[in-house]
């Protein structure tokens, strides 16, 4: 009978959660005396105000840039949603939303233990990462480890090592190939970082951004991330609540102007957004400690 087949595949329990989307902007002026009797650098040309105006779109354009790597490097290395000030959004921490408890402490990779079988500890995460991708039924393009600087040194030094005892395959000397110190910007991943790509199947990224006066990733830490899962990083949006945008469809940046003779052009820049980690686990932070 239809019913003999036993009990029917449980559905996953989702809970509502709530959550506000903060506001953050930025504003610039061009006013006639920033180019009066001024010189554009190391030419003879007098300075205009389409060029300064220029010269402020670059500036509030990486502006945004910066702003958008801090909100990746928060999220990655604390689980939470970087706000400037909380009085005016709310932070989050999604992991504890999500599982209901703190992430607890790195996984330890003994970088210095030179009797540790490291390739076999780098493999243990690699197999945590893809069971948490099964159970999100999600897939990854590449495994990544955003490296803290001495994290870094450490574990290449260690791949260093380990080619030397690499065996040769085929026509392919791997003991005579040399791991990549620097690669900028080139091959996949474009990443502006150095970084080198390893037999355990991560690729490993020197990232030693300092954009508030502090390094983004502390130096004996890193992060395993699988980049192209599509149940990890999610990005909302909110309206500007003003008489022509609220209640419409939000979009990414909203750009306001305004003109005046004595003062010149006034812009104002907002975004309201608010990304999230939807499936924390995914992200497994390592030290280099034992």
């Amino acid at each position: 009978t239809y019913e003999g087949f036993g009990a029917d595949l449980k559905k996953d329990k989702a809970r509502q959660m709530i959550y506000e989307i903060g506001s953050t902007g930025l504003r610039y002026n061009v006013a006639p005396k920033d180019y009066a009797n001024k010189r554009q650098p190391a030419t003879n040309e007098l300075m205009s105000e389409e060029y300064v105006v220029s010269q402020m779109v670059r500036k509030a354009s990486k502006a945004w840039d910066l702003y958008r790597e801090m909100e990746f490097a928060t999220l990655i290395t604390s689980d939470q949603n970087y706000v400037t000030n909380p009085l005016v959004a709310p932070q989050y921490n999604y992991y504890s939303d999500v599982y209901g408890s703190g992430r607890g402490a790195p996984v330890a990779m003994n970088l210095a233990g030179g009797t540790v079988d490291h390739f076999d500890l780098f493999g243990n995460v690699y197999d945590t990462m893809q069971e948490e991708l099964d159970k999100a039924m999600s897939t990854m393009t590449m495994a990544v480890v955003l490296c803290g600087k001495s994290f870094y040194s450490a574990r290449l030094e260690i791949e260093k090592q380990e080619g030397l005892m690499r065996d040769v395959r085929g026509p392919i000397d791997l003991a005579s190939m040399g791991v990549p110190r620097d690669n900028f910007g080139a091959g996949e991943g474009n990443f502006t970082h150095q970084y080198f790509d390893s037999h355990d199947g991560f690729r490993y990224v020197r990232y030693s951004a300092n954009i508030v006066g502090s390094n983004m990733i502390a130096d004996n830490l890193a992060y395993a991330v699988p980049l192209g899962s599509d149940k990890l990083f999610k990005r909302v949006y909110a309206p500007a609540q003003d008489r022509e945008n609220v209640n419409t469809t939000a979009q990414e940046m909203y750009t306001w102007s305004k003109v005046d003779n004595r003062t010149g052009i006034h812009v104002a820049q907002e975004s309201n957004s608010l990304l999230m980690n939807i499936n924390p686990k995914l992200i497994i932070p390592l030290t280099a400690s034992a």
